[in-house]
């Protein structure tokens, strides 16, 4: 009944493994009866040897046709004979290994147990085809084979097996008829163990063999979970929100459709541009109305750097210090050149805080505009790409509150200077290298009278 229905489970399953193996072993055999009074057989230097073909209908059953030769032979004790067995038999195979599923701890270590029936010849130091004098019996056998996996085509193996021989007319010492010791030759009168070591060589052109390959079950509860994951991937995989990046990535799963977003899915600001100023809405002050860089993105009618809303002559050019209007004379200021030029104060990453260098610089800055009290100074703070647009806002509005009060305590006049907090809208150098990420990171200077 169990081979029975490993052949249904074989048909039902596509097998993905090896199926037939060619086994060969030797070893030792012990017979413990029939024998004649004072007769008994020791352990034989190599007392059993055998041939097998080895067919699994599964990873967990299968048959083996089995070809064996044993000799047993007089102990110390017993007066000298020497029987031969030659036999064949069919044999059940269950592998206990993968059915106690041994795999989960070791993929080297296998067990097979096996039982089946068979026939003999059985003849005294004869050889046990010699039909004509040789004792015809039945044997019924069981035993365990431990295996030991060396490759993908080799196995070590090791079994232990009890053999009950049935119908003998002869003892084991073939000096007396088996009616004479038990009363009849009927029956399981013989019986005797054996211990081979041996090797199987696994045929076929997939990677593994059916002893080593075992078939986990799944339960329905486990089933309706790997579904549930397969529908959850599924849906992972779909773009819901149109807007280009799968559900199972996307951190914004409501996207408007045509909205940018970011590898994550998330509406990335800086990509948007809503007024078309060439000014993203994240660097952008005044994102709903067209402007200027100098303006930080909002409008300036008059180009003075001066946006539109905070300017009291939005119409005419003037200084930023008089909020956009120009001096009494009805002109904007004119913007200085100095020879030479005042040079840019520079900062390390992240920082406010003023070099010694970089004060020496500011010191030249504080000889032109003591020596020229009507000059007016702006003083514009810049920084590099890295971080938020309201961090870096703030950032090069300290840097340039750094350089202003630094010129103060030097004896500036704060009447004079003006500052301006550019952030990183109006970089000296737009490559996306460390050393122009150096260069943005600055304090500039301009002079009007």
């Amino acid at each position: 009944m169990l081979l029975l229905s490993g052949v249904a489970i074989s048909q039902q399953q596509k097998p993905n493994y090896n199926r037939w193996s060619i086994d060969a072993a030797v070893g030792l055999n012990k017979a413990v009866r029939n024998f004649a009074p004072g007769y008994s057989s020791g352990l034989a230097s190599i007392g059993e040897t055998n041939f097998g073909v080895r067919y699994m209908l599964n990873p967990y059953a299968g048959l083996d046709l089995k070809f064996g030769f044993d000799r047993f032979q007089d102990s110390k004790s017993s007066p000298d004979f020497a029987t031969n067995l030659g036999r064949v038999s069919l044999d059940g195979i269950i592998n206990v290994g993968n059915t106690l599923k041994f795999y989960q701890w070791t993929n080297r270590i296998g067990l097979l147990f096996h039982a089946g029936v068979g026939v003999g010849n059985m003849v005294d130091k004869g050889f046990p085809l010699a039909f004509s004098t040789v004792d015809k019996v039945g044997s019924v056998n069981i035993g365990l084979t431990p295996q030991i996996k060396l490759s993908q085509k080799w196995s070590l193996n090791f079994d232990a097996t009890i053999t009950g021989l049935a119908r003998m007319h002869h003892t084991f010492d073939y000096t007396a008829k088996n009616t004479s010791v038990s009363g009849n030759s009927k029956g399981f009168n013989g019986q005797f163990f054996s211990g081979t070591i041996g090797i199987s060589y696994y045929l076929g052109k997939k990677g593994q063999h059916a002893d080593w390959s075992p078939t986990k079950s799944v339960s329905k509860e486990e089933l309706d979970a790997l579904r549930a994951e397969l529908i959850k991937m599924q849906n992972g995989l779909n773009d819901d929100d149109k807007d280009g990046v799968p559900n199972y990535i996307d951190q914004e799963a409501n996207t408007v459709e045509g909205t940018p977003v970011n590898l994550r899915g998330v509406t990335a600001p800086m990509l948007i541009d809503t007024d078309n100023d060439g000014i993203s809405d994240a660097y952008d002050a005044c994102p709903n109305e067209k402007g200027t860089y100098s303006a930080n993105g909002c409008p300036d009618n008059d180009s003075d750097g001066t946006r539109d809303s905070k300017d009291k002559c939005p119409d005419v050019a003037g200084a930023m210090w008089k909020d956009g209007c120009p001096d009494g004379t009805g002109s904007g200021d004119q913007i200085v050149q100095l020879n030479p030029g005042l040079e840019d104060v520079y900062f390390s990453v992240a920082s406010a805080s003023l070099s010694k260098k970089e004060m020496s610089k500011l010191d030249a800055v504080v000889s032109v505009m003591k020596a020229n009290p009507t000059y007016k100074l702006i003083v514009k703070g810049h920084t590099d790409r890295i971080g938020s647009f309201d961090y870096n806002q703030n950032l090069s509005e300290d840097r340039a509150d750094a350089a202003k009060n630094y010129l103060i305590k030097k004896g500036v006049d704060p009447a004079q200077i003006k500052t301006v907090a550019y952030g990183f809208n109006a970089p000296a150098n737009s490559t996306n290298t460390e050393k122009a990420r150096a260069l943005n990171r600055r304090v500039a200077f301009e002079v009007r009278k």
